[in-house]
Protein backbone atom coordinates (compact mmCIF):
# COMPACT_ATOMS: atom_id res chain seq x y z
CA UNK A 1 0.00 0.00 0.00
CA UNK A 2 3.00 2.23 0.26
CA UNK A 3 4.48 2.02 -3.24
CA UNK A 4 3.24 2.39 -6.74
CA UNK A 5 -0.38 2.30 -7.73
CA UNK A 6 -2.79 1.65 -4.88
CA UNK A 7 -6.09 -0.15 -5.46
CA UNK A 8 -8.87 -0.75 -2.98
CA UNK A 9 -11.56 -3.39 -2.73
CA UNK A 10 -14.01 -0.94 -4.24
CA UNK A 11 -11.89 -0.47 -7.34
CA UNK A 12 -10.77 3.10 -6.71
CA UNK A 13 -7.07 3.68 -7.16
CA UNK A 14 -4.49 6.32 -6.51
CA UNK A 15 -0.89 6.43 -7.62
CA UNK A 16 -0.02 8.73 -4.71
CA UNK A 17 0.49 7.04 -1.32
CA UNK A 18 -0.05 8.89 1.89
CA UNK A 19 3.13 10.59 3.05
CA UNK A 20 4.88 8.80 5.94
CA UNK A 21 4.63 11.87 8.17
CA UNK A 22 0.85 11.93 7.74
CA UNK A 23 0.54 8.22 8.46
CA UNK A 24 2.54 8.62 11.63
CA UNK A 25 0.45 11.63 12.64
CA UNK A 26 -2.73 9.56 12.37
CA UNK A 27 -1.12 6.70 14.28
CA UNK A 28 -0.05 9.16 16.98
CA UNK A 29 -3.60 10.51 17.20
CA UNK A 30 -4.97 6.97 17.45
CA UNK A 31 -2.43 6.10 20.15
CA UNK A 32 -3.32 9.22 22.14
CA UNK A 33 -7.01 8.41 21.74
CA UNK A 34 -6.52 4.86 23.02
CA UNK A 35 -4.54 6.11 26.02
CA UNK A 36 -7.23 8.65 26.80
CA UNK A 37 -9.89 5.97 26.47
CA UNK A 38 -8.05 3.73 28.89
CA UNK A 39 -7.68 6.59 31.36
CA UNK A 40 -11.40 7.41 31.13
CA UNK A 41 -12.29 3.75 31.53
CA UNK A 42 -10.16 3.42 34.66
CA UNK A 43 -11.59 6.50 36.37
CA UNK A 44 -15.23 5.88 35.47
CA UNK A 45 -15.41 2.40 36.99
CA UNK A 46 -18.20 2.12 39.56
CA UNK A 47 -18.29 -1.18 41.46
CA UNK A 48 -20.83 -0.77 44.26
CA UNK A 49 -24.42 -1.56 43.20
CA UNK A 50 -27.05 1.13 42.81
CA UNK A 51 -30.35 1.62 40.97
CA UNK A 52 -31.43 -1.47 39.02
CA UNK A 53 -28.55 -3.54 40.30
CA UNK A 54 -30.14 -3.69 43.75
CA UNK A 55 -33.02 -5.54 42.08
CA UNK A 56 -30.60 -7.78 40.20
CA UNK A 57 -28.76 -8.68 43.42
CA UNK A 58 -32.11 -9.39 45.06
CA UNK A 59 -32.79 -11.90 42.27
CA UNK A 60 -29.30 -13.38 42.60
CA UNK A 61 -29.71 -13.94 46.34
CA UNK A 62 -33.05 -15.62 45.67
CA UNK A 63 -31.26 -17.83 43.15
CA UNK A 64 -28.71 -18.80 45.81
CA UNK A 65 -31.64 -19.61 48.07
CA UNK A 66 -33.28 -21.94 45.54
CA UNK A 67 -34.69 -19.98 42.59
CA UNK A 68 -34.28 -22.25 39.53
CA UNK A 69 -31.47 -21.31 37.14
CA UNK A 70 -33.78 -20.85 34.14
CA UNK A 71 -35.93 -18.41 36.08
CA UNK A 72 -32.91 -16.55 37.40
CA UNK A 73 -31.55 -16.08 33.89
CA UNK A 74 -34.70 -15.65 31.83
CA UNK A 75 -37.36 -13.85 33.87
CA UNK A 76 -37.70 -10.44 32.16
CA UNK A 77 -36.49 -7.27 33.85
CA UNK A 78 -38.47 -4.38 32.33
CA UNK A 79 -39.05 -6.58 29.24
CA UNK A 80 -35.33 -7.35 28.81
CA UNK A 81 -33.97 -10.85 29.37
CA UNK A 82 -30.55 -10.03 30.81
CA UNK A 83 -29.02 -13.48 30.47
CA UNK A 84 -25.48 -12.23 29.84
CA UNK A 85 -25.49 -9.89 32.83
CA UNK A 86 -27.01 -12.42 35.23
CA UNK A 87 -24.66 -15.13 34.03
CA UNK A 88 -21.65 -12.88 34.66
CA UNK A 89 -23.02 -11.95 38.09
CA UNK A 90 -23.16 -15.62 39.04
CA UNK A 91 -19.62 -16.29 37.81
CA UNK A 92 -18.37 -13.16 39.55
CA UNK A 93 -19.89 -14.13 42.89
CA UNK A 94 -18.75 -17.75 42.67
CA UNK A 95 -15.19 -17.39 41.42
CA UNK A 96 -14.05 -13.74 41.42
CA UNK A 97 -14.97 -12.30 44.79
CA UNK A 98 -18.29 -10.72 43.84
CA UNK A 99 -17.14 -7.13 43.32
CA UNK A 100 -18.24 -6.46 39.70
CA UNK A 101 -14.69 -6.40 38.33
CA UNK A 102 -15.47 -9.45 36.18
CA UNK A 103 -18.41 -7.66 34.57
CA UNK A 104 -16.29 -4.57 33.93
CA UNK A 105 -13.40 -6.59 32.51
CA UNK A 106 -15.55 -8.70 30.19
CA UNK A 107 -17.51 -5.68 29.00
CA UNK A 108 -14.39 -3.65 28.29
CA UNK A 109 -13.05 -6.60 26.30
CA UNK A 110 -16.33 -6.69 24.35
CA UNK A 111 -16.07 -2.97 23.61
CA UNK A 112 -12.47 -3.43 22.45
CA UNK A 113 -13.73 -6.24 20.23
CA UNK A 114 -16.33 -3.93 18.69
CA UNK A 115 -13.65 -1.30 17.98
CA UNK A 116 -11.40 -3.95 16.42
CA UNK A 117 -14.11 -5.41 14.18
CA UNK A 118 -15.44 -2.04 13.01
CA UNK A 119 -11.95 -0.60 12.53
CA UNK A 120 -10.94 -3.61 10.46
CA UNK A 121 -14.12 -3.50 8.38
CA UNK A 122 -13.72 0.22 7.69
CA UNK A 123 -10.07 -0.25 6.71
CA UNK A 124 -10.96 -3.14 4.38
CA UNK A 125 -13.76 -1.18 2.75
CA UNK A 126 -11.90 2.10 2.30
CA UNK A 127 -10.21 2.86 -1.01
CA UNK A 128 -6.45 2.81 -0.51
CA UNK A 129 -4.50 4.66 0.73
CA UNK A 130 -7.32 5.75 3.07
CA UNK A 131 -7.50 2.46 4.95
CA UNK A 132 -5.56 3.82 7.93
CA UNK A 133 -7.65 6.97 8.55
CA UNK A 134 -10.94 5.15 7.88
CA UNK A 135 -10.07 2.30 10.24
CA UNK A 136 -8.83 4.71 12.89
CA UNK A 137 -11.98 6.85 12.74
CA UNK A 138 -14.31 3.83 12.95
CA UNK A 139 -12.42 2.50 15.97
CA UNK A 140 -12.48 5.95 17.58
CA UNK A 141 -16.25 6.18 17.21
CA UNK A 142 -16.56 2.75 18.83
CA UNK A 143 -14.54 3.99 21.81
CA UNK A 144 -16.19 7.41 22.00
CA UNK A 145 -16.10 8.76 25.53
CA UNK A 146 -19.88 8.58 25.88
CA UNK A 147 -19.75 4.82 25.24
CA UNK A 148 -17.07 3.97 27.79
CA UNK A 149 -19.28 4.22 30.93
CA UNK A 150 -21.52 1.61 29.32
CA UNK A 151 -18.59 -0.75 29.85
CA UNK A 152 -17.33 0.51 33.22
CA UNK A 153 -20.65 0.91 35.07
CA UNK A 154 -22.36 -2.39 35.84
CA UNK A 155 -25.96 -1.38 35.11
CA UNK A 156 -24.98 -0.19 31.62
CA UNK A 157 -22.91 -3.22 30.61
CA UNK A 158 -25.90 -4.88 28.94
CA UNK A 159 -25.77 -2.32 26.12
CA UNK A 160 -22.18 -3.22 25.21
CA UNK A 161 -22.90 -6.95 25.37
CA UNK A 162 -25.69 -6.46 22.84
CA UNK A 163 -23.54 -4.16 20.71
CA UNK A 164 -20.77 -6.75 20.44
CA UNK A 165 -23.08 -9.57 19.35
CA UNK A 166 -24.91 -7.32 16.84
CA UNK A 167 -21.72 -6.05 15.19
CA UNK A 168 -20.27 -9.55 14.83
CA UNK A 169 -23.58 -10.93 13.54
CA UNK A 170 -23.87 -8.24 10.86
CA UNK A 171 -20.22 -8.57 9.82
CA UNK A 172 -20.64 -12.34 9.43
CA UNK A 173 -23.90 -12.00 7.51
CA UNK A 174 -22.36 -10.12 4.57
CA UNK A 175 -20.19 -12.33 2.34
CA UNK A 176 -17.64 -10.99 -0.11
CA UNK A 177 -19.80 -12.05 -3.04
CA UNK A 178 -23.54 -12.55 -3.05
CA UNK A 179 -25.21 -15.60 -4.51
CA UNK A 180 -22.74 -18.17 -3.17
CA UNK A 181 -25.36 -19.99 -1.12
CA UNK A 182 -25.34 -20.71 2.58
CA UNK A 183 -21.95 -20.70 4.28
CA UNK A 184 -20.75 -21.39 7.81
CA UNK A 185 -20.53 -17.63 8.37
CA UNK A 186 -24.30 -17.39 7.92
CA UNK A 187 -24.94 -19.94 10.65
CA UNK A 188 -22.51 -18.14 12.95
CA UNK A 189 -24.34 -14.89 12.19
CA UNK A 190 -27.58 -16.48 13.40
CA UNK A 191 -25.85 -17.61 16.60
CA UNK A 192 -24.58 -14.12 17.38
CA UNK A 193 -27.93 -12.61 16.45
CA UNK A 194 -29.59 -14.96 18.94
CA UNK A 195 -27.16 -13.88 21.65
CA UNK A 196 -27.68 -10.13 21.07
CA UNK A 197 -31.10 -9.74 22.76
CA UNK A 198 -29.83 -11.76 25.74
CA UNK A 199 -27.76 -8.69 26.56
CA UNK A 200 -30.62 -6.22 26.14
CA UNK A 201 -33.93 -6.36 24.30
CA UNK A 202 -32.82 -3.71 21.81
CA UNK A 203 -30.82 -6.50 20.19
CA UNK A 204 -34.09 -7.77 18.69
CA UNK A 205 -33.57 -5.07 16.06
CA UNK A 206 -30.84 -7.22 14.52
CA UNK A 207 -33.40 -9.67 13.11
CA UNK A 208 -35.20 -7.31 10.71
CA UNK A 209 -31.77 -6.00 9.68
CA UNK A 210 -30.63 -9.51 8.75
CA UNK A 211 -33.86 -10.08 6.82
CA UNK A 212 -33.58 -6.75 5.01
CA UNK A 213 -29.92 -7.37 4.26
CA UNK A 214 -30.65 -10.77 2.74
CA UNK A 215 -33.47 -9.30 0.63
CA UNK A 216 -31.79 -6.05 -0.40
CA UNK A 217 -28.39 -7.63 -1.01
CA UNK A 218 -29.74 -10.35 -3.28
CA UNK A 219 -28.41 -13.17 -1.14
CA UNK A 220 -29.44 -16.81 -1.45
CA UNK A 221 -33.18 -17.33 -0.93
CA UNK A 222 -32.47 -20.05 1.59
CA UNK A 223 -30.64 -17.48 3.72
CA UNK A 224 -33.60 -15.09 3.44
CA UNK A 225 -36.00 -17.85 4.46
CA UNK A 226 -33.78 -18.95 7.33
CA UNK A 227 -33.41 -15.39 8.66
CA UNK A 228 -37.15 -14.80 8.43
CA UNK A 229 -38.22 -18.02 10.13
CA UNK A 230 -35.55 -17.81 12.82
CA UNK A 231 -36.30 -14.14 13.48
CA UNK A 232 -40.06 -14.62 13.78
CA UNK A 233 -39.66 -17.63 16.07
CA UNK A 234 -37.06 -15.87 18.21
CA UNK A 235 -39.07 -12.69 18.70
CA UNK A 236 -42.19 -14.74 19.57
CA UNK A 237 -40.25 -16.72 22.19
CA UNK A 238 -38.62 -13.58 23.61
CA UNK A 239 -41.97 -11.81 23.94
CA UNK A 240 -43.82 -14.82 25.36
CA UNK A 241 -45.07 -14.25 28.87
CA UNK A 242 -44.35 -10.54 28.68
CA UNK A 243 -46.81 -7.87 29.71
CA UNK A 244 -46.71 -4.09 29.50
CA UNK A 245 -45.19 -2.41 32.53
CA UNK A 246 -45.05 1.03 33.99
CA UNK A 247 -48.52 1.97 32.75
CA UNK A 248 -47.35 2.13 29.14
CA UNK A 249 -50.10 2.53 26.55
CA UNK A 250 -50.49 0.43 23.44
CA UNK A 251 -50.01 2.09 20.07
CA UNK A 252 -53.79 2.04 19.51
CA UNK A 253 -54.18 4.28 22.56
CA UNK A 254 -51.61 6.84 21.44
CA UNK A 255 -52.68 10.39 20.68
CA UNK A 256 -51.14 12.70 18.10
CA UNK A 257 -49.02 14.15 20.92
CA UNK A 258 -47.70 10.68 21.73
CA UNK A 259 -46.58 10.13 18.14
CA UNK A 260 -44.96 13.57 18.06
CA UNK A 261 -43.13 12.82 21.32
CA UNK A 262 -42.00 9.45 19.94
CA UNK A 263 -40.60 11.11 16.83
CA UNK A 264 -38.75 13.69 18.95
CA UNK A 265 -37.36 10.97 21.21
CA UNK A 266 -36.14 8.91 18.25
CA UNK A 267 -34.47 11.91 16.63
CA UNK A 268 -32.91 13.00 19.94
CA UNK A 269 -31.62 9.44 20.32
CA UNK A 270 -29.94 9.62 16.91
CA UNK A 271 -28.27 12.92 17.86
CA UNK A 272 -26.40 11.39 20.80
CA UNK A 273 -24.00 12.36 22.24
CA UNK A 274 -23.71 15.79 20.62
CA UNK A 275 -27.40 16.60 20.98
CA UNK A 276 -26.92 16.63 24.75
CA UNK A 277 -25.21 20.02 24.42
CA UNK A 278 -28.62 21.59 23.71
CA UNK A 279 -31.22 18.83 24.31
CA UNK A 280 -34.22 20.88 23.24
CA UNK A 281 -32.69 21.26 19.76
CA UNK A 282 -31.06 17.83 19.52
CA UNK A 283 -33.89 16.50 17.37
CA UNK A 284 -32.77 18.83 14.55
CA UNK A 285 -29.38 17.15 14.34
CA UNK A 286 -31.14 13.82 14.68
CA UNK A 287 -33.37 14.64 11.72
CA UNK A 288 -30.34 15.28 9.49
CA UNK A 289 -28.78 12.01 10.64
CA UNK A 290 -32.05 10.11 10.13
CA UNK A 291 -32.43 11.41 6.58
CA UNK A 292 -28.83 10.57 5.71
CA UNK A 293 -29.19 7.12 7.22
CA UNK A 294 -32.48 6.45 5.44
CA UNK A 295 -30.91 7.44 2.12
CA UNK A 296 -28.06 4.97 2.58
CA UNK A 297 -30.41 2.17 3.65
CA UNK A 298 -32.86 2.69 0.80
CA UNK A 299 -30.55 3.55 -2.09
CA UNK A 300 -27.20 1.98 -1.29
CA UNK A 301 -26.04 -1.52 -0.43
CA UNK A 302 -27.77 -3.41 -3.24
CA UNK A 303 -26.55 -6.64 -4.90
CA UNK A 304 -24.04 -4.80 -7.10
CA UNK A 305 -22.53 -2.85 -4.20
CA UNK A 306 -19.25 -3.71 -2.54
CA UNK A 307 -19.33 -5.74 0.65
CA UNK A 308 -18.28 -2.66 2.63
CA UNK A 309 -21.20 -0.62 1.33
CA UNK A 310 -23.65 -3.46 2.02
CA UNK A 311 -22.35 -3.85 5.56
CA UNK A 312 -22.47 -0.10 6.15
CA UNK A 313 -26.12 -0.01 5.10
CA UNK A 314 -26.99 -2.79 7.58
CA UNK A 315 -25.04 -1.16 10.41
CA UNK A 316 -26.88 2.12 9.86
CA UNK A 317 -30.25 0.35 9.67
CA UNK A 318 -29.61 -1.32 13.03
CA UNK A 319 -29.06 2.02 14.77
CA UNK A 320 -32.16 3.48 13.12
CA UNK A 321 -34.09 0.48 14.40
CA UNK A 322 -32.67 0.93 17.90
CA UNK A 323 -33.88 4.55 17.86
CA UNK A 324 -37.34 3.42 16.80
CA UNK A 325 -37.44 0.83 19.59
CA UNK A 326 -36.43 3.45 22.14
CA UNK A 327 -39.22 5.71 20.90
CA UNK A 328 -41.80 2.93 21.20
CA UNK A 329 -40.58 1.79 24.61
CA UNK A 330 -39.83 5.11 26.31
CA UNK A 331 -42.48 7.50 24.99
CA UNK A 332 -44.64 8.67 27.87
CA UNK A 333 -42.03 7.64 30.40
CA UNK A 334 -39.27 10.15 29.65
CA UNK A 335 -38.85 13.71 28.46
CA UNK A 336 -38.41 13.08 24.70
CA UNK A 337 -35.57 15.58 24.49
CA UNK A 338 -33.71 14.13 27.48
CA UNK A 339 -32.37 10.86 26.09
CA UNK A 340 -29.83 9.16 28.39
CA UNK A 341 -26.27 9.00 27.10
CA UNK A 342 -26.13 5.31 28.03
CA UNK A 343 -27.98 4.56 24.77
CA UNK A 344 -24.98 5.85 22.82
CA UNK A 345 -23.61 2.32 22.39
CA UNK A 346 -26.41 1.47 19.97
CA UNK A 347 -25.31 4.29 17.65
CA UNK A 348 -21.76 2.97 17.24
CA UNK A 349 -22.76 0.81 14.21
CA UNK A 350 -24.28 3.83 12.46
CA UNK A 351 -21.23 6.02 13.00
CA UNK A 352 -18.94 3.32 11.62
CA UNK A 353 -21.35 2.82 8.73
CA UNK A 354 -21.15 6.49 7.81
CA UNK A 355 -17.33 6.30 7.85
CA UNK A 356 -17.44 3.38 5.42
CA UNK A 357 -19.95 5.11 3.12
CA UNK A 358 -17.96 8.35 3.12
CA UNK A 359 -14.64 6.66 2.26
CA UNK A 360 -15.16 6.43 -1.55
CA UNK A 361 -16.05 10.13 -1.68
CA UNK A 362 -12.91 10.92 0.26
CA UNK A 363 -10.99 8.83 -2.28
CA UNK A 364 -12.29 10.97 -5.11
CA UNK A 365 -11.09 14.06 -3.29
CA UNK A 366 -7.78 12.28 -2.72
CA UNK A 367 -7.23 11.77 -6.42
CA UNK A 368 -7.90 15.46 -7.07
CA UNK A 369 -6.34 17.02 -3.95
CA UNK A 370 -4.16 14.52 -2.05
CA UNK A 371 -2.50 17.09 0.22
CA UNK A 372 -5.85 18.56 1.26
CA UNK A 373 -7.28 15.12 1.94
CA UNK A 374 -4.24 14.19 4.04
CA UNK A 375 -4.62 17.33 6.10
CA UNK A 376 -8.35 16.73 6.58
CA UNK A 377 -7.73 13.14 7.71
CA UNK A 378 -5.11 14.20 10.26
CA UNK A 379 -7.29 17.08 11.46
CA UNK A 380 -10.27 14.75 11.91
CA UNK A 381 -8.17 12.32 13.94
CA UNK A 382 -6.87 15.01 16.28
CA UNK A 383 -10.32 16.58 16.54
CA UNK A 384 -11.53 13.22 17.85
CA UNK A 385 -8.72 13.27 20.42
CA UNK A 386 -9.72 16.74 21.62
CA UNK A 387 -13.36 15.74 21.82
CA UNK A 388 -12.41 12.63 23.80
CA UNK A 389 -10.51 14.75 26.33
CA UNK A 390 -13.48 17.08 26.84
CA UNK A 391 -15.96 14.22 27.14
CA UNK A 392 -13.65 12.33 29.46
CA UNK A 393 -13.34 15.19 31.92
CA UNK A 394 -17.13 15.41 32.20
CA UNK A 395 -17.62 11.65 32.49
CA UNK A 396 -15.02 11.32 35.22
CA UNK A 397 -16.75 14.07 37.23
CA UNK A 398 -20.06 12.25 36.87
CA UNK A 399 -18.53 8.96 38.03
CA UNK A 400 -16.94 10.72 41.01
CA UNK A 401 -20.32 12.20 41.95
CA UNK A 402 -22.01 8.79 41.68
CA UNK A 403 -19.44 7.13 43.93
CA UNK A 404 -19.74 10.01 46.40
CA UNK A 405 -23.52 9.70 46.53
CA UNK A 406 -23.19 5.98 47.25
CA UNK A 407 -20.61 6.62 49.98
CA UNK A 408 -22.87 9.24 51.56
CA UNK A 409 -25.87 6.90 51.37
CA UNK A 410 -23.96 4.10 53.07
CA UNK A 411 -22.88 6.60 55.73
CA UNK A 412 -26.55 7.27 56.51
CA UNK A 413 -27.07 10.55 54.68
CA UNK A 414 -30.21 11.21 52.65
CA UNK A 415 -30.65 13.80 49.91
CA UNK A 416 -33.55 14.19 47.45
CA UNK A 417 -31.37 13.38 44.44
CA UNK A 418 -30.63 9.96 45.94
CA UNK A 419 -34.09 8.83 44.82
CA UNK A 420 -32.73 9.08 41.28
CA UNK A 421 -29.04 8.31 41.81
CA UNK A 422 -29.34 5.50 44.38
CA UNK A 423 -32.81 3.93 44.09
CA UNK A 424 -36.42 5.15 44.05
CA UNK A 425 -37.03 3.11 47.22
CA UNK A 426 -34.26 3.99 49.67
CA UNK A 427 -35.56 1.56 52.29
CA UNK A 428 -35.19 -1.26 49.78
CA UNK A 429 -31.68 -0.03 48.97
CA UNK A 430 -30.73 -0.09 52.68
CA UNK A 431 -32.12 -3.60 53.03
CA UNK A 432 -30.10 -4.76 50.05
CA UNK A 433 -26.93 -3.09 51.38
CA UNK A 434 -27.38 -5.07 54.61
CA UNK A 435 -27.98 -8.32 52.73
CA UNK A 436 -24.95 -7.78 50.51
CA UNK A 437 -22.77 -7.09 53.54
CA UNK A 438 -24.02 -10.26 55.23
CA UNK A 439 -23.28 -12.24 52.05
CA UNK A 440 -19.87 -10.65 51.51
CA UNK A 441 -20.89 -9.34 48.08
CA UNK A 442 -20.08 -6.01 46.45
CA UNK A 443 -18.16 -4.48 49.33
CA UNK A 444 -15.35 -3.00 47.25
CA UNK A 445 -15.06 0.33 45.44
CA UNK A 446 -12.21 1.89 43.50
CA UNK A 447 -10.94 5.49 43.60
CA UNK A 448 -12.14 6.15 47.12
CA UNK A 449 -9.28 8.62 47.47
CA UNK A 450 -11.13 10.83 44.97
CA UNK A 451 -14.12 11.11 47.30
CA UNK A 452 -14.57 13.78 49.94
CA UNK A 453 -15.40 12.58 53.45
CA UNK A 454 -19.15 12.03 53.94
CA UNK A 455 -21.02 14.89 55.51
Amino acid sequence: MEKGSVTSASGLASSVPMRPAMRWAIRAALGAYLLLSGYIAWLTIVLRPYSDMYDWVFRYLNYRDGLPLDQYLLIPHNFHRLVTTFGLMDLDARFFGGDNLLIVGVTLAALAGVATVLGREAARAAPAPLALPAGALAAMFALLGAVIPDATIHINAQYVHTLFFVVVALALSEPERVGRGLEMRHLLALLFAALAPLGNGVGLAVWPVLIYGALRGGQDRRWLALCTLAGLAYVALYASGQSSTGGAKSLLEWSFGDFAAAAQLALSFLALPWGRVAPEFGWMLGLVIALAGAFVVLFRGGPAASRGERLASRLILYSLGAAAMAALGRTGLDDPSNVPVRYQAQLVPMHAGFVIVAAPYAARLWRARPALTEAAAVAAAFLMVGQQAVMGASLIRIADAQRQDMADFRAGLVRPEMLMRVHPDLDHARTMEARMEASGLYQRELHLNRLRPPG
